[in-house]
C-alpha cells in the first residue's frame, strides 16, 4: 500500500508553513494622535448624504422642559430622604424591629448575625457607600416586609443580589436570613 499513497491508518500530513500567520488585533496598540485635527481629518463619514436626503425635513421633537445646559450636582452615592416615607436610617430600624419579631423562633446566634449584618449595613448607609438605587430597592423591600410581602421582598433581595453585588454583599446575608425567617415564621 506504501506505493499507492498514505494508508487507511496514516495520520495526515500537516503543512505548518503554509498556513496562514494568525492575527490577533485585539491586543495591538494604538498609537496616540498628539493633534486633534489629524483625528478629525481623518475620520471619512460612512454615509454620505444625496441631495434627497438634505432636502427632506427630518423634525426632532423634544420635551418642553428639556434644557440646553442640565447639570446636575446630586452625587450617587448619599443617602437622600427619597418620596417613600423612609430615610435610610428607618430602614435599619425597621429591620432591626422585624428582627426582635422572629427573633423567638430563630436561635440567639442567628438573631445576632442578623443585627451584625444590619449594622454593617447601617455603617455603609452613613459612609455614604451605599447608592441611591440601592436605598431605594431597600426602602422597598422594607415595605413588602412590614406587609408581609415575603415573596416579593426575596425578588428584590434577589436583584439585588445579581445587580448590585460589590455593594451588597457584605450586609445583605442578614437581610436574606431575616427574610427567611420572617416566611417561617409566617407558616
Amino acid at each position: 500500500m506504501e506505493a499507492g499513497g498514505p494508508g487507511w491508518n496514516d495520520p495526515p500530513k500537516l503543512a505548518y508553513a503554509n498556513a496562514p500567520k494568525r492575527r490577533n488585533l485585539l491586543n495591538k496598540r494604538v498609537s496616540h494622535l498628539t493633534d486633534e485635527t489629524k483625528a478629525v481629518t481623518s475620520a471619512v463619514p460612512l454615509f454620505t448624504p444625496t441631495i434627497s436626503d438634505v432636502n427632506s425635513k427630518v423634525t426632532i421633537m423634544l420635551p418642553e422642559n428639556v434644557s440646553s445646559g442640565i447639570t446636575s450636582t446630586v452625587d450617587d452615592k448619599t443617602p437622600e430622604h427619597t418620596d417613600d416615607g423612609l430615610e435610610p436610617v428607618d430602614i435599619v430600624g425597621e429591620l432591626l424591629n422585624l428582627t426582635q419579631i422572629c427573633e423567638e423562633q430563630c436561635t440567639t446566634s442567628g438573631a445576632q448575625d442578623i443585627r451584625k449584618k444590619l449594622e454593617l449595613l447601617q455603617n455603609s448607609m452613613d459612609a455614604g457607600d451605599v447608592s441611591k438605587d440601592v436605598v431605594t430597592k431597600m426602602e422597598m423591600l422594607t415595605k413588602e416586609l412590614l406587609g408581609h410581602n415575603y415573596q416579593q421582598a426575596w425578588n428584590i433581595h434577589v436583584e439585588l443580589m445579581c445587580n448590585h453585588v460589590s455593594e451588597v454583599r457584605n450586609w445583605m446575608v442578614g437581610v436574606k436570613r431575616l427574610i427567611s425567617e420572617l416566611r417561617n415564621l409566617k407558616n
